[in-house]
């Protein structure tokens, strides 16, 4: 099991790779596996197969439908185990159906655990790891064999600090007019809300009921959420990195209406078109001047430092990876970089994740094929730039960096620790960005727990080796019982 699609579909090209006697099935939410609902579906893509990669909600819903057991299941690997907490689905399926079956016995007994993590704390204490091991059944250790192979493709980064000044812009118009339009808009402007009034379907007046409770339609979520990406680009990247965004989202919600065929749901095809209609007026604002070069006083402070940064960091051999929370930021953040006339020299791309194309926003600019492609392209240096979200700290496959900047502080200290670990080649840097005025002990605090981390699973080994050495000795004193015919 790997957390995301991403990481889970690399797991599958892998390990098939490697063990070519094994049959290996890849099941992810690309599949679209919630139609899976017959014991006869199931077995008919499990037949033959040897080893399953999926991530943890497959599984789960697969248990919970009763579609498989664990007793079928000899060994489950959980890649990225820290997630193994509260709701989480792969703590679910350990509290739900692994610690409920009894412990041995040839017909009852619970499948093998192999957990794996770079950073099994999440921020508070290494008393953590007790809840996590408690979760897994299982024991957190450090690896002590081979364990200069493994040190020697890790080259502790030089950590730095960046501080930058909070920026405040008025709304450009565009925005403006965005935040008037969709804070008007009432669920009984919306036809499909109209058409569920006149219906005497069950199913389309437990539709209509929650439509009221949550005083939202699907089309007015997708354009509030519209509006708060474009707020928070605004305040996080400027002022043409908002207009670019807000431009780019009508352009692809008006393709998709004019020459996408009719959608697969009544609720999706009027979501399209009553977004169209409501936005209308934004069409005629729509800037054509947002791809020519923006100049510092169209980008907030905090990205004027960080393209100071990368001019300054600059070198052939410059390979760089660029951490942000939000996944339009990251879009909007790699659209000015591409423009901008200070950053010619970097070739970038963002890289996001995708879900399943179905559940996709109208506004969502990712595309699951063009992302694998570039990050292709960034293996064989076709790109030198990476703009991701925390999709790429765990476990992806890309060449080491000389260079990572978390142009958006880490969330807690396992994000701190996956970021950083990005920076492997050497006198690589990892670079933080923090605004003026913020209190810096959270980093301090972090490197402490680290370090907590580090020796309580060590500790945890050299127990474990000394009880081992000890059962392995022989005995010396008291009374020995001895069958001279057999030894």
């Amino acid at each position: 099991m790997a957390p995301s699609v991403v990481l889970a579909s690399q797991q599958h090209l892998f390990l098939s790779q490697q063990l070519p006697a094994a049959q290996f099935k890849l099941i992810t939410g690309r599949n679209s596996p919630e139609y899976w609902k017959s014991q006869q579906i199931w077995d008919k893509v499990l037949l033959n197969i040897d080893v399953v990669v999926c991530t943890p909600q497959i599984l789960l819903e697969a248990l919970d439908y009763g579609f498989v057991s664990l007793r079928e299941i000899s060994l489950i690997v959980i890649d990225e185990a820290h997630h193994c907490f509260k709701n989480n689905p792969i703590n679910l399926m350990m509290k739900n159906h692994y610690h409920a079956l009894p412990e041995g016995g040839s017909s009852c007994s619970r499948p093998a655990i192999l957990g794996l993590s770079a950073s099994p704390v999440t921020s508070k204490s290494v008393a953590e790891l007790k809840d996590l091991e408690s979760n897994l059944g299982a024991k957190c250790v450090a690896p002590t064999k081979q364990l200069e192979d493994y040190t020697a493709f890790v080259n502790a980064p030089t950590l730095q600090v960046e501080s930058h000044s909070q920026s405040t812009y008025p709304y450009p118009p565009i925005l403006f007019a965005l935040e008037s339009i969709v804070k008007q808009v009432e669920i009984d402007d919306d036809p499909f809300v109209q058409q569920l009034r006149s219906s005497k379907s069950l199913w389309h007046q437990e539709k209509l009921g929650k439509i009221i409770r949550r005083n939202k339609t699907p089309a007015m979520e997708e354009m509030h959420s519209f509006l708060r990406s474009a707020i928070d680009i605004h305040d996080n990247l400027g002022p043409w990195a908002a207009r670019a965004y807000i431009t780019t989202g009508l352009q692809k919600i008006r393709a998709t209406y004019s020459e996408a065929p009719r959608l697969a749901t009544l609720s999706q095809d009027h979501s399209i078109s009553f977004v169209c209609r409501t936005l209308e007026p934004l069409y005629r604002m729509m800037s054509q001047s947002y791809p020519d070069p923006p100049g510092a006083d169209d980008c907030s402070e905090k990205v004027n430092v960080l393209i100071s940064l990368l001019t300054r960091e600059f070198k052939p051999t410059t390979r760089a990876l660029i951490f942000i929370q939000k996944r339009d930021s990251a879009w909007a953040l790699t659209r000015l970089l591409q423009t901008h006339i200070q950053t010619r020299d970097y070739q970038p791309f963002s890289f996001v994740g995708c879900s399943n194309p179905s559940h996709q926003s109208g506004f969502d600019f990712a595309h699951s094929a063009l992302q694998d492609q570039a990050l292709d392209g960034f293996r064989r240096g076709d790109f030198n730039l990476c703009i991701a979200t925390s999709v790429m700290e765990e476990g992806i496959d890309v060449p080491a960096m000389n260079l990572v900047i978390c142009f958006d502080e880490p969330s807690n200290l396992r994000s701190f620790v996956q970021s950083r670990g990005r920076a492997r080649q050497h006198e690589s840097k990892f670079i933080m960005f923090r605004q003026i005025g913020d209190i810096p002990a959270k980093l301090a605090k972090w490197q402490m727990v680290e370090e907590e981390m580090k020796r309580a699973c060590v500790e945890e080994q050299r127990e474990l080796e000394e009880l081992c050495a000890r059962e392995d000795q022989e005995e010396v004193g008291g009374e020995v019982f001895r069958i001279h015919t057999t030894g």
